[in-house]
């Protein structure tokens, strides 16, 4: 490499590390501690744990009880399984049946105990844990947060790829003679040399679905054009278990028991982990049933399974088996897996912990001699 194009790249890996140090740090370290944010989230209630399989959750017991306060008739019913033993997220839509009150005309989010059915706001379970998942994508900036943690993520990119370049001479020579007792200018060189070396893989996988989770809008643009601007058809593509279903009216027969329909599906799939809970248009004579989740990391990285019910057919059927690989959503199952340590338990968890703290030092040390 000539002099002058090492001199470019020099001076666009040190200007872009210098000009987002202070986001990514924030980004890391938020990010560190997020990746604990259910065992936080527990931690600082305070409460006793029950641990079960998320198979074995009383749905029909919890539906009953969200039922009884909000009248579910007419609405979409989303519930996310969490990692928290004691806990679901519910998410209802507003009621699409002329006849509900206007009260049940709003949509609502909160969270369920599992064991004792209490009811919290997203204000009232607001936790430290929270707080860290939300800083690590800048939520707390209105509007803008999100995508600035993307752009930063796309100049952490750059930044990486410009230092491998600058460094790629003597990336493996300057990682073996890394000694703490040189000048300390060469030290904060060195370690940023021999640390960044090792974590990265991990940096360069962080940067790339942080970017594509920060900038989704961005991403699906030229999908728009394939679709020619239809947003509808185009998430029901990405995201088939959240598609529309018009409601025609209230079904007179009994609502079906979903813990029924949760055996049915494991019975089908060994090892099925549930992950989210759909019902569309609840009470209606074509309600739907959708259950989606995923089988063992030892069986399948990205093997995610969708059951779907309907009630007006009587129709059960598997719509996305974990041994056919369907491009789009398999996609995004392994971008979210490999960004939330979403794979081999605990373990991996805290390596990524090391790595993300490992990654703040590097930043640390090319600020300190750049």
């Amino acid at each position: 490499m000539s002099k002058r194009n090492y001199n470019v790249f020099f001076n666009a890996h040190t200007v872009s590390g210098i000009v987002i140090s202070v986001a990514l740090y924030i980004i890391f370290f938020a990010g560190a501690f997020a990746l604990f944010k259910d065992e936080i989230t527990t931690w600082q209630e305070g409460s006793y744990v029950y641990t079960s399989a998320r198979k074995d959750i009383d749905f029909d017991r919890i539906l009953s009880s969200i039922d009884k306060e909000h009248s579910l008739v007419g609405r979409n019913v989303q519930l996310y399984i969490d990692k928290e033993p004691n806990k679901i997220y519910a998410s209802i839509s507003a009621s699409k049946d002329s006849l509900a009150l206007e009260t049940n005309k709003t949509s609502q989010y909160f969270s369920v105990n599992i064991q004792n059915l209490e009811k919290k706001t997203y204000s009232e379970g607001y936790s430290l844990g929270e707080f860290l998942y939300r800083l690590h994508f800048f939520h707390q900036i209105p509007s803008i947060g999100i995508y600035l943690a993307g752009f930063i993520a796309l100049f952490f990119l750059f930044a990486i790829v410009t230092g491998v370049i600058v460094h790629w001479k003597k990336m493996i020579s300057n990682f073996y003679d890394f000694n703490p007792k040189n000048a300390l200018k060469r030290v904060w060189s060195d370690a940023h040399t021999a640390l960044g070396l090792i974590g990265l893989p991990f940096q360069f996988v962080f940067a790339i679905t942080g970017a594509y989770f920060a900038l989704t809008l961005l991403v699906l643009l030229p999908a728009n054009f394939i679709y020619n601007g239809d947003q509808v058809k185009l998430m029901e593509e990405l995201r088939p278990e959240r598609r529309t279903i018009d409601w025609i009216t209230a079904s007179k027969q009994d609502i079906p028991s979903y813990n029924d329909f949760v055996l049915k599906s494991d019975s089908l799939i060994s090892d099925f982990h549930p992950h989210m809970v759909y019902i569309k248009n609840y009470g209606g004579v074509n309600m739907q049933y959708i259950l989606t989740g995923n089988i063992s990391d030892k069986e399948s990285f990205a093997g995610t399974a969708r059951f779907v019910h309907d009630q007006l057919s009587k129709e059960f059927k598997i719509e996305k088996h974990p041994d056919t690989f369907s491009y789009i959503e398999d996609v995004q199952a392994v971008v979210s897996k490999l960004h939330f340590a979403e794979y081999g338990g605990s373990y991996i968890k805290i390596i990524y912990f090391i790595l993300a703290f490992i990654t703040c030092f590097v930043i640390i040390t090319g600020f300190l001699f750049g």
